[in-house]
């Protein structure tokens, strides 16, 4: 049969739509004798599946033929029994019933079903050459491993049904994520009381994808509920079975050294502390821990929460000296800082305790964005972004028109996870900027503090880095998304990993706050979370946009505090 999946040509060969040698990884000739560099798809997008619109459309016309077949075999069941009449009016019954719920429990296609774990591997799973940390590589090991684990193997598919539901718009693998996602928290209910269980590496990356599903689906909670009970509930019925729920959903109820915490992020903090040392043991775990703590990192610096006295020592556990982590330590201590931060926010006086408090806070921001700054200019050199400027219009800028009305230069990497580590560190960077400007504001207005030139000084510094972070967050924002490819010439549109959206939300957000109200940049910048949301299916990204109603300090003081 031949291949129908992308071209296995290199990117460079294709553009000029000349015939590739296909000598992946090494580079083709046709790249070594004009001097070009020779980059190819991701092995993933070749294994894992085909995203050619002619295969889509075999798949939803083998869909559509299977459905008929279905029918008819079933009107020609009926029509030869003597109770046929009686059925036949029973089916009306039912057809007219199904009119009033279209989306209740609909039936799914085995052949979706097929498709939709393939898709997800293909769309979330990339092996960074560069980056050791917070790559979500270890799911196809765990997943083929003999003796799968239950709760894992449904948390698969919750996410990789919900992720084509969202991408493609098919409503009942939408009702069928929800089911798996509910049967997962049940199953990892029970095995988490055993502290044995809980510390498998298959229970903490359960534990990851709970999260990713509530990032691509973003619905309320009494939606699930009307779903998974074939009912439609009103908020008062919602509230009569919330106390039940939330203790489902939680599902981290542990026995022994962990103690319960409610919530995703609290229990994979619990599932962390409970793991302790030899979750370091192997490569598969520190993979794991990584991902993970990346992410717990960054949700303690977003909404100013404390991490845990053992993250310092989860860190120094890891014998390693990578980019990676050395930026996890400057986030690491970004978040206490935050933290700390935030409780002089919340007991604001006039005493001169507090403003001394307040300046020890302003001293040791500046002193971890100094750290931010040694950190990216110690970068080796596959690490660093390559600045592409384009003085006119090129094809680059006819893919993506919106870009030129920026005016600002593209940045590209060696691939999608150095981009991200680089990003984070500037929003990172910003968000502590932001912090020291609203720290200074109060300082100003404080009755025992008199003008200060150190205070106006940094005031305007703190400005001119988060402009700075702004704009360099925007400049790679069309890599990370998949529009130009890591030599700067423009991606193959057909198809983007939706990993690559779920990476920037917290980027994008961070930058789209920070961005002067009714800018260009700023409504650039939605455009982008938009797209993440209406074409790579990950929801959460509207949820951003559509908060970004009133100043960043007061979306900060409404933080959901989980």
């Amino acid at each position: 049969m031949p291949f129908k999946g992308p071209s296995r040509a290199c990117f460079a060969c294709k553009a000029k739509k000349v015939k590739c040698e296909e000598t992946n990884p090494n580079p083709c000739q046709k790249c070594l004798r004009s001097g070009v560099t020779c980059v190819y798809r991701p092995e993933s997008d070749l294994v894992f599946r085909d995203m050619a619109h002619v295969s889509e459309t075999k798949v939803r016309r083998r869909v559509k033929a299977s459905i008929a077949e279905r029918e008819v075999s079933s009107r020609t069941s009926n029509s030869s029994s003597p109770t046929g009449s009686v059925i036949r009016t029973t089916q009306r019954t039912i057809r007219h019933a199904g009119e009033c719920q279209p989306r209740i429990c609909p039936p799914m296609s085995t052949i979706w079903r097929e498709v939709a774990l393939p898709r997800f591997f293909a769309d979330f799973v990339f092996k960074s050459t560069l980056f050791t940390g917070s790559s979500l590589s270890f799911l196809p090991e765990l997943y083929g491993r003999t003796d799968l684990h239950a709760p894992l193997k449904e948390a698969l598919n919750a996410v990789a049904w919900l992720s084509m539901s969202n991408q493609l718009g098919i409503e009942s693998l939408k009702f069928e994520a929800c089911r798996s996602y509910f049967h997962a928290i049940e199953l990892m209910s029970k095995l988490l009381q055993s502290p044995n269980e809980a510390q498998q590496d298959a229970t903490l990356a359960t534990n990851y994808l709970f999260g990713l599903f509530e990032y691509a689906s973003k619905f309320l909670e009494y939606h699930f509920l009307g779903w998974m009970t074939c009912e439609s509930l009103t908020l008062e019925t919602y509230l009569k079975r919330t106390t039940y729920r939330k203790l489902l959903i939680s599902g981290f109820k542990l026995s022994g050294a962990a103690r319960s915490r409610h919530g995703h992020h609290s229990g994979r903090v619990s599932l962390l502390e409970l793991r302790g040392k030899e979750q370091f043991t192997t490569s598969l775990g520190i993979n794991i821990f990584r991902t993970c703590y990346a992410h717990i990192v960054v949700k303690c610096i977003a909404e100013h929460i404390n991490p845990t006295e053992e993250a310092n020592l989860w860190l120094e556990t890891i014998l390693r000296d990578d980019p990676g982590l050395n930026l996890s330590k400057c986030n690491l201590r970004t978040a206490r800082l935050c933290h700390e931060a935030q409780l002089l926010f919340d007991n604001n006086s006039e005493d001169e305790w507090w403003i001394l408090k307040m300046l020890g806070v302003v001293k040791e921001a500046v002193l971890i964005d100094l750290q931010y700054q040694q950190w990216a200019d110690s970068l080796p050199t596959p690490w660093r972004p390559r600045i592409f400027c384009k003085p006119g219009q090129t094809s680059a800028d006819r893919v993506n028109a919106e870009w030129a009305s920026i005016g600002l230069p593209q940045y590209v990497y060696e691939d999608v996870y150095v981009a991200w580590a680089s990003n984070n560190c500037r929003a990172a960077r910003i968000h502590l900027h932001e912090v020291l400007l609203y720290c200074v504001f109060l300082i100003k207005l404080h009755p025992h503090t008199g003008a200060s030139f150190y205070i106006e000084e940094t005031r305007i510094q703190s400005r001119m880095i988060i402009s700075e972070m702004v704009s360099e967050i925007c400049a790679s924002t069309d890599f990370c998304l998949g529009n130009i490819n890591s030599v700067g010439g423009p991606a193959p549109t057909e198809y983007r990993m939706p990993l690559r959206g779920y990476l920037m939300i917290w980027t994008l957000w961070r930058a789209y706050v920070s961005a002067p109200k009714g800018s260009e940049c700023k409504l650039w910048l939605g455009s982008k979370l938009e797209f993440i949301s209406n074409f790579m299916g990950i929801v959460a990204a509207r949820a951003v946009v559509d908060s970004n109603s009133a100043d960043p300090w007061d979306m900060r003081y409404k933080r959901s505090r989980c």
